[in-house]
């Protein structure tokens, strides 16, 4: 019984350092969409399977803008405006319209620069590596301890 309570106690010893550890690297991230067709002024969910959706998360986790706001599921000027921003931004296309530089419309290329951008994002803030399983040792001299004496 008293190496039982001996344990108990080394043990007891031990819990502060298993409840202390704290996972400190913690980031939040970008939502990332998977965007598979084309997007434009006038785009609705109903006719998209819900990509709409996922590009005004996207572009309100991007740009810190208020998703309560922002995500309608309806592309409209917020959204053209903001893909156009984005377009400037990671494409160097910043002026036209739709018809010529597809400037404001979410196609191919632009479904690319965002994947890529959230490739880059998620190179540039790593999940951190899982934290060592906490340990603990205790030496205790003598290795014995007889019946009321102490270590």
């Amino acid at each position: 019984m008293k190496k039982l309570l001996l344990s108990l106690g080394l043990v007891a010893l031990c819990l502060p350092l298993l409840t202390t550890a704290q996972d400190t690297g913690t980031t939040s991230a970008i939502y990332c969409p998977h965007l598979t067709v084309n997007l434009q002024f006038g785009s609705r969910d109903s006719h998209t399977g819900g990509q709409v959706t996922e590009l005004q998360r996207f572009l309100s986790d991007y740009y810190d803008l208020n998703p309560d706001d922002y995500v309608t599921d309806y592309f409209g000027r917020k959204t053209r405006d903001n893909v156009r921003r984005f377009q400037c931004e990671k494409m160097s296309i910043c002026s036209g319209d739709e018809a010529s530089t597809g400037y404001g419309v979410v196609g191919r290329k632009t479904r690319a620069a965002i994947a890529n951008a959230c490739g880059s994002l998620s190179t540039s803030f790593p999940n951190p590596p899982p934290s060592p399983a906490p340990t603990c040792t205790l030496n205790a001299s003598p290795t014995s301890i007889a019946y009321n004496n102490s270590s």
